[in-house]
C-alpha cells in the first residue's frame, strides 16, 4: 500500500521538473539573445541567417518544453490515480476481511456452560446429523453419583444421609451426601451379577453429592457400588 501511495518515484518527478526548468531557463536565454540580436539586426550588425537560427532554436526548445511538461503532468496524474486505486483496493480488502471474520464467528461452536469435555463425537471434517452433538460436556466440579435404590428400600432413604461408594475405576472409597431422592419409579438400569436374582424390580434414583468431586472428575459414567448409611 505504501508503494502504491507513493506512485511514480519522487526522484523521477523531481528530475523531470529540473529538466523542464532548465529548458525554460535556456528559452529565456535565447529570448534575451533574440532581443539583443533584434537590435543588432536593425543596425545591420548581424546577418539574417544568424537571427533566424536563434529563432529556430527557440521554437524547437519551446516545443520540447511542451512535450516534457505533458510528460511531467502525466507522471503527477498517474501518481494520484495509483494512490486512489490502491486506497480503493485497501478498503475492499478490509471489507472482505471483516466479512470473513463475521463468517468465522458464526461458525464458532460455543459451549452453553463452563465445564470439561467428557467425550468427542465429531472431529474436524466429520459431519453432524441434525440434532447431533459435537462433544459431551460436563460440570465435573458438580458431579453427582446416581444410585439405584429398590422401591422396597426407598422409604428409608432421606436427604442429608451419608453414603459411601466405591468402584473399579478408582482406588479406595469415596464419601458423599444424599441431596435428592427421586419419587418416580422406573425399571432398573443396572442388572445384578447373580443370574438367579430378580431383575424386574422397580427402582428410584438417589442423587449423592461427593465430598471431593474433583478427585472423581476423570471417572464420569463409572459404575460404583453405593452404601447409604441409614440410622
Amino acid at each position: 500500500m505504501k508503494l502504491a501511495l507513493a506512485g511514480e518515484r519522487p526522484e523521477l518527478i523531481a528530475a523531470q521538473e529540473w529538466l523542464v526548468a532548465a529548458m525554460e531557463a535556456e528559452v529565456k536565454l535565447l529570448q534575451t539573445r533574440l532581443t539583443r540580436h533584434d537590435a543588432a539586426e536593425k543596425g545591420r550588425l548581424i546577418s539574417q541567417d544568424g537571427y533566424d537560427e536563434i529563432i529556430a532554436q527557440s521554437d524547437a526548445l519551446r516545443s520540447r518544453i511542451r512535450r516534457e511538461q505533458s510528460l511531467l503532468s502525466a507522471m503527477r496524474t498517474a501518481r494520484a490515480e495509483d494512490a486512489t486505486r490502491a486506497e480503493a483496493a485497501l478498503r475492499l480488502a478490509e471489507a472482505q476481511a471483516a466479512e470473513a471474520e463475521v463468517l468465522l464467528d458464526l461458525q464458532r461452536i460455543r459451549a452453553p456452560m463452563a465445564g470439561e469435555i467428557l467425550d468427542v463425537h465429531a472431529w474436524p471434517g466429520e459431519g453432524i446429523w441434525d440434532g447431533g452433538a459435537v462433544v459431551s460436556l460436563g460440570e465435573t466440579a458438580r458431579m453427582m453419583v446416581l444410585a439405584e435404590v429398590y422401591e422396597t428400600d426407598l422409604g428409608v432413604v432421606k436427604v442429608g444421609q451419608r453414603a459411601v461408594f466405591c468402584g473399579q475405576a478408582f482406588p479406595g472409597e469415596a464419601r458423599g451426601e444424599v441431596v435428592e431422592v427421586q419419587r418416580t419409579l422406573e425399571g432398573s438400569r443396572v442388572f445384578p451379577m447373580t443370574p438367579s436374582a430378580y431383575v424386574d424390580r422397580r427402582i428410584g434414583l438417589v442423587r449423592i453429592r461427593p465430598d471431593n468431586p474433583a478427585a472423581l472428575a476423570a471417572f464420569s459414567h463409572a459404575h460404583v457400588t453405593v452404601t447409604i448409611e441409614v440410622p
